[in-house]
């Protein structure tokens, strides 16, 4: 069961063209289902976990505990999350992430415009390689 019920094409136009760059930033250049990857996003597996695919999960380490953000239909959406999430502090855990969420598709153009001009946007997302492994850091 998916926990965001929505689906990119919901979010703001507005915000979607402003986080498309942080976005950029976060792919790793892999593919999976057909969708394009993202740092901090990863494939939520069933009880077949090779075959059978159930969403997405947007997840971050916060004071060394790994939390789950958000769990989506499209990596597309969870990497929209995790661009916002590494831009505004106060979306710290999965409860505020939906609701955050659902205030962008509800509140529309509006909403996003009043929540961009919240946050810095020259902020872009820092990956660093460590051992042929990549982190993104806050």
């Amino acid at each position: 069961m998916v926990g965001l019920r929505v689906l990119i094409v919901d979010m703001p136009i507005v915000l979607r063209c402003a986080l498309s760059p942080h976005m950029l930033a976060l792919r790793n250049g892999k593919v999976e289902y057909g969708e394009p990857c993202y740092r901090l996003v990863y494939r939520q597996g069933g009880r077949s976990f090779g075959t059978v695919h159930y969403g997405w999960q947007m997840q971050m380490s916060f004071g060394g505990k790994l939390r789950r953000l958000a769990h989506t239909r499209e990596a597309v959406l969870a990497g929209l999350v995790a661009a916002a999430v590494l831009l505004d502090a106060t979306l710290c855990d999965q409860t505020a992430v939906a609701a955050w969420v659902h205030e962008m598709v509800e509140g529309g153009e509006t909403a996003a415009v009043d929540w961009l001009g919240r946050v810095d946007l020259t902020r872009m997302p820092k990956v660093k390689v460590c051992k042929g492994r990549s982190r993104v850091q806050k």
